[in-house]
C-alpha cells in the first residue's frame, strides 16, 4: 500500500514491455537493448515534460491548438 496500486501496475507493466525485448541472438538483442533504452529516455522525457504542464496549468489534460 506504501508505493501505491497505480505504481505497481507501472511497474509489472514495465517488466513485461521488458521481456518483449529479450532475444538469444546477440546482433537482434543488440538491437532492442539501445532501443530499450532510447524507450526509457522518451518516456523519462515526456514525463517530466508532463509534469511541468501540470505545475503551470494544475489539471494533467493537454488540449491541441490549432
Amino acid at each position: 500500500m506504501r508505493i501505491g496500486l497505480r505504481q505497481i501496475k507501472n511497474i509489472a507493466t514495465a517488466l513485461a514491455m521488458e521481456q518483449l525485448f529479450v532475444s538469444k541472438n546477440d546482433i537482434v538483442k543488440g538491437y532492442m537493448s539501445r532501443i530499450w533504452v532510447d524507450t526509457i529516455d522518451i518516456v523519462a522525457s515526456s514525463m517530466a515534460v508532463l509534469q511541468i504542464h501540470t505545475n503551470q496549468t494544475k489539471t494533467a489534460r493537454l488540449t491541441l491548438t490549432q
